[in-house]
């Protein structure tokens, strides 16, 4: 079934479930993905200014996370979710996820996972900075 969206793009959103799986020389099944993959228009800019948000309000670790921050891009996961999102949504997606991400990485691999008092002080300066306090 074709369907229209909003940027006027037709989608087939129809899936063969009866076809059977097919894979590859390895063994790897070829999963069909009836979505179509597409970025916000503004990715590149929406993440200069998650990174730079992230770096004006120091939650990243300058030894290892600005480093990891560029190689995970996490506002790739945010603009794919919301390909067709107003710009300052999206942003605000990015921002949250990826001060998501910045903060579980912070307790699982840093050394605030064997200093709990650290890390419940930079949970509730984190949590604060989300409230805008």
């Amino acid at each position: 079934m074709a369907q229209s969206t909003p940027n006027g793009r037709s989608q087939d959103r129809s899936v063969d479930v009866s076809r059977p799986v097919e894979t590859d020389a390895w063994g790897q099944a070829d999963l069909l993905c009836p979505f179509e993959v597409d970025l916000h228009p503004e990715t590149m800019a929406v993440n200069v200014r998650t990174q730079s948000w992230l770096h004006r309000m120091s939650l990243l670790d300058p030894s290892d996370h600005a480093n990891r921050l560029k190689s995970e891009q996490y506002t790739w996961l945010a603009t794919r979710m919301f390909p067709e999102a107003p710009p300052h949504v999206v942003q605000v997606i990015s921002d949250y996820t990826s001060w998501l991400f910045v903060h579980d990485d912070l307790c699982d691999e840093s050394s605030f996972h064997d200093d709990p008092l650290a890390m419940g002080a930079w949970f509730e300066r984190a949590l604060n900075l989300l409230m805008g306090n």
